[in-house]
């Protein structure tokens, strides 16, 4: 069992960066845990991110 992260409490650029239209997990608990269990980077969700950087809407 681990914890996720929390957005109330926990900081953003602590345990992600974006790689691309990745999100890149930078702990092993709050971050890559998280990525896999919300399934941040599913092949759908990528695709769109990687539309929207390539249209210039993506908020880097």
């Amino acid at each position: 069992m681990v914890r996720l992260f929390h957005p109330r409490i926990d900081l953003w650029r602590e345990h992600f960066r974006w790689d691309g239209p990745r999100i890149v997990g930078l702990t092993a608990e709050k971050g890559r845990a998280t990525i896999d269990v919300l399934a941040m980077n599913h092949p759908d969700d990528v695709a769109v991110r990687d539309e929207m950087i390539v249209r210039g809407v993506f908020p880097t």
